[in-house]
């Protein structure tokens, strides 16, 4: 939905709002749907959860979806490579073409 919002607001419109909308949305539904478990929760003595745990798995998160995007990157780089030459079976002899021809 938010690729949809995007594509009808102006090209000069402020790159930080919709992530700030939908972060915000979420936080409210959080707090709609496990704001009163948490508060009894801490009222009975619980602890509150840590902030640099959130922001670690976070930051781990977008390494490995980083480091997913480089590998498909790179495989897709070395299909291209294996794509652009042949061998032919009988005389063993390597084909070099190009896309222009």
């Amino acid at each position: 939905m938010t690729l949809a919002i995007a594509f009808v607001l102006p090209e000069n419109f402020p790159a930080l709002v919709l992530p700030g909308v939908y972060t915000f949305s979420v936080y409210l539904l959080a707090k709609f749907l496990q704001g009163y478990s948490y508060q009894y929760h801490i009222a009975s003595g619980g602890m509150q959860g840590s902030g640099w745990v959130v922001a670690g798995i976070g930051i781990l998160c977008s390494v490995l979806i980083l480091l997913s995007l480089f590998g498909l990157l790179l495989l897709a780089q070395v299909g291209r490579l294996t794509n652009d030459s042949a061998v032919l079976p009988s005389s063993r002899t390597e084909l070099i073409h190009s896309e222009t021809e």
